[in-house]
């Protein structure tokens, strides 16, 4: 009778624990597809916040650039356009309104140096809007910010609009970091498909530039809120120069004394929310535009909502139910499996009592 006992016990948790076996093992398959869908889910939505956000500042680039042309136009159609027009007109379109990270727009004049041939002419900050807050601009020499000055003197060689390296817009009394996009006016006697010059004494016909200061933090919160950068975080960094083709020996040696606001170039960040060291193993992505003469690149950080809190939790749900599951089963499995055994049991002893008797 021992060996039947022992033979029944071993047939009763024997497959109990197959059962607990088979159920832990389907149980961590679920979970390691979950996961592995999880991170594929948000790799993909993670490469759509960066192809969005990407097109989304290359497309802010332009509009900038749109607005500066305009500025341009009223010069090409009246090359002596006087100080209270170009301000009523700019106030009259109000492009803060619609887009306050846009500090100022201003006209800066070439003031040739005609009694001192050899020295290159200034460049004055002229014609400003909105005035109130920008009170110290008025009149300022923009040599005074060598990455201002570089930006002019490509869009004056090359007739083509250009954008400085980060600096520090100083009518703000925090000066935050920011840019100022150039677009160069001549007058009626330049051919601009043909504009090549080399230097300043080279530059008859370049009347100065339009352009407008931009506030890169306030850019990019911008480019939020058009439904941009809702689950990233994203840093705009300056990585230089294109190859223009401009070489100015002296204005290099300028900037390498007067450095960058920004040793790393770093013009701007935003964040949403709290960005994660780790999100579904995903890396920040960083991605390079060309915004006219220089090279940007965005670097974008997951946030934890590329999924949702469903989406997160699903594995421990999966994980928790599977466990729950697998004891129940492997319960009920000893439960009727030792009932089975008892009845064989009762029946054995049965057929032995009828044996012994008969």
């Amino acid at each position: 009778m021992k060996w039947l006992a022992k033979r029944l016990q071993r047939d009763v948790f024997v497959p109990a624990f197959i059962v607990v076996v088979i159920g832990v093992s389907l149980t961590m398959w679920a979970v390691h597809q979950q996961r592995t869908g999880q991170q594929q889910r948000a790799a993909q939505r993670f490469a759509q916040e960066v192809l969005l956000g990407t097109d989304t500042v290359r497309k802010r680039i332009n509009l900038y650039t749109e607005i500066a042309a305009g500025l341009r136009d009223l010069f090409l159609v009246n090359s002596n356009l006087d100080r209270e027009t170009f301000e009523r007109i700019a106030a009259r379109h109000n492009a803060r309104a619609r887009y306050p990270e846009i500090r100022n727009v201003r006209f800066v004049r070439r003031v040739s140096t005609a009694d001192k041939p050899d020295t290159d002419s200034r460049y004055i900050v002229d014609y400003l809007w909105p005035e109130v807050g920008n009170e110290a601009l008025r009149g300022l020499d923009i040599s005074i910010q060598a990455p201002n000055l570089e930006a002019l003197h490509i869009s004056r060689d090359t007739g083509a609009p250009s954008i400085t390296a980060p600096i520090q817009l100083l009518q703000d009394d925090d000066k935050p970091i920011g840019f100022v996009l150039h677009m160069p006016i001549y007058d009626e006697s330049v051919d601009v498909s043909q504009v090549g010059y080399v230097n300043d004494q080279d530059a008859d016909g370049f009347i100065g530039t339009v352009g407008l200061a931009i506030d890169a933090d306030h850019m990019l919160e911008a480019v939020a809120n058009t439904g941009a950068l809702q689950h990233v975080a994203v840093s705009m960094v300056d990585a230089g120069p294109l190859d223009t083709g401009h070489h100015d020996v002296a204005l290099a040696n300028q900037l390498n004394a007067n450095p960058l606001a920004d040793e790393a170039g770093l013009l701007g960040t935003y964040t949403r929310q709290r960005p994660l060291l780790s999100n579904a193993g995903l890396a920040p992505d960083t991605q390079a535009i060309q915004a006219h003469a220089r090279r940007w690149e965005l670097t974008f950080t997951p946030g934890q909502s590329l999924l949702s809190l469903l989406e997160r939790n699903l594995s421990r749900w999966i994980a928790v139910a599977g466990f729950i599951l697998t004891f129940l089963l492997a319960t009920l499995t000893a439960i009727v499996l030792r009932q089975r055994a008892r009845v064989i049991s009762q029946a054995k002893q049965q057929i032995d009592y009828l044996t012994y008797y008969d």
